[in-house]
């Protein structure tokens, strides 16, 4: 039967407080609570992501239930008490341990009462192999049909001399057993009185404490930033397309031979890379509040983004940025300079990145048959479930440069969104993959 663990020890006094075991089963609430930055973060979480954690982090408080007698294991030579060796057989009875098994394998913190069962203290049992360093053991029951259930064993080892005497009433076990639970019970009161203790009382105190100190520190630290107003502020330069005249090669053609080459409108470098870097911040956002957009559709998000966009972009003081298709958000040239054309320079698509073929698709056909332009800035936002996300990035990732025409993978604004470049139809088209990364949902997300 394994694993062993030998319990109510001196060793596990020493070494196994039963506060260090509670802590590590919330280190998944620690772990969340770290996650909220504002004020807003924290309310949320608050409101729907305490109570779950909460609830889930409790694990049942453990006690004993009834004995069973264990049938006895082959005979085996044990040592006596004066160094002479005798042929035993061990006879275990165990009792059913309901809850959390693993804290009676600790000891209770507030325990200067409490005497291990390896003490001198405890009495020997008056047979002639005692074992009270290795008296009781948790172990798992393999002759249970349920999976994972855990007995609290207690054994002696009986010559063949004591078998006849308890055979013939002259030694009473069973009476025995009883006081070896006598003693073993105060420790294990005392662990379901921490184990309540600490899940009705202190943890809750610990969670508003830290909770109100978090509150407090994000209200101190927005206040800054809003303090932080100057008559002149620097702002990003609006978005612009490319200036005819850095086109070289148009120049030279136009200078040397009787030809008219028509200038083709595209969205200038440094303006993508501002929409990069906005883009990320509106997903930073998205990322803080999982329970509200996981549960969203794709047009619906691209409506969010391109509202965030016409709000926040500088020179956005019309509708820049609008919605076509299904998800699709797009900016026309003439939107950005009057009289250059109704090509589009700017196209982003969202999409619930479920499996290779829908990421596929929309590249190419979908976000590909949007594209007029020669040389288009493109942005391609998947919308990932949170489980596996580094996994599905890799996936997606070779499914996109498996896609017809990539040429080459080049760096971005955004840390971990590259840009991958493609040839469509005689054209260039620089595709950003930012990645969002989203609770699993049962809500269709088409």
């Amino acid at each position: 039967m394994n694993p062993v663990r030998f319990v109510f020890t001196t060793f596990v006094k020493q070494y196994r407080p039963l506060s260090s075991v509670l802590a590590e089963r919330v280190a998944p609430l620690d772990m969340a609570l770290t996650k909220p930055t504002t004020v807003a973060a924290l309310d949320e979480f608050v409101a729907d992501g305490l109570e779950p954690i909460m609830r889930d982090v409790r694990v049942p408080t453990p006690e004993l239930g009834d004995p069973r007698a264990i049938p006895a294991k082959e005979q085996d030579w044990a040592r006596t008490q004066d160094g002479g060796r005798v042929r035993v057989s061990r006879h275990y009875v165990a009792f059913e341990v309901r809850g959390d098994a693993e804290l009676l394998s600790c000891w209770p913190d507030e325990s200067d009462d409490l005497e291990p069962v390896d003490s001198p203290a405890w009495p020997a049992a008056g047979l002639t192999i005692d074992n009270r360093d290795e008296i009781w053991m948790l172990e798992l029951v393999h002759e249970d049909a349920r999976p994972g259930v855990w007995g609290l064993y207690t054994y002696f080892d009986l010559t063949p001399d004591e078998e006849a005497a308890v055979d013939a009433g002259e030694i009473d076990l069973v009476s025995i057993v009883a006081e070896r639970r006598a003693r073993v019970d105060p420790i294990v009161a005392r662990i379901r009185e921490q184990v309540d203790e600490f899940y009705n009382t202190t943890l809750p105190q610990r969670v508003t404490d830290i909770v109100a100190n978090k509150r407090k520190e994000f209200a101190a630290r927005e206040g800054v930033t809003a303090s932080l107003r100057f008559p002149q502020e620097w702002k990003l330069l609006p978005l612009r397309l490319e200036d005819a005249t850095t086109d070289v090669a148009a120049r030279t053609a136009q200078a040397t031979q009787d030809l008219v080459v028509p200038f083709t409108p595209r969205l200038a470098a440094v303006s993508f890379r501002d929409l990069q870097r906005t883009i990320r911040l509106w997903t930073d956002a998205v990322e803080r509040y999982p329970r509200s957009f996981g549960v969203l559709g794709e047009d619906r998000i691209s409506d969010l983004l391109a509202a965030t966009l016409n709000a926040t972009m500088p020179g956005a003081h019309r509708e820049v940025y609008s919605r076509g298709g299904k998800s699709d958000i797009f900016v026309h040239a003439d939107v950005l300079a009057e009289g250059s054309g109704a090509a589009r320079v700017f196209i982003a698509e969202a999409k619930w990145a479920t499996d290779d073929k829908t990421v596929r698709e929309a590249l190419d056909p979908q976000l590909f048959g949007y594209l007029t332009a020669t040389d288009t800035a493109a942005v391609l936002l998947l919308l990932l479930d949170q489980q596996g996300r580094d996994t599905a990035i890799a996936r997606y990732s070779q499914v996109l440069a498996g896609v017809i025409g990539f040429v080459r993978e080049e760096k971005s604004a955004v840390d971990g969104w590259p840009i991958y470049v493609y040839e469509h139809e005689y054209r260039t088209v620089r595709v950003c993959l930012a990645w969002v990364s989203l609770p699993e949902t049962t809500k269709d997300k088409r």
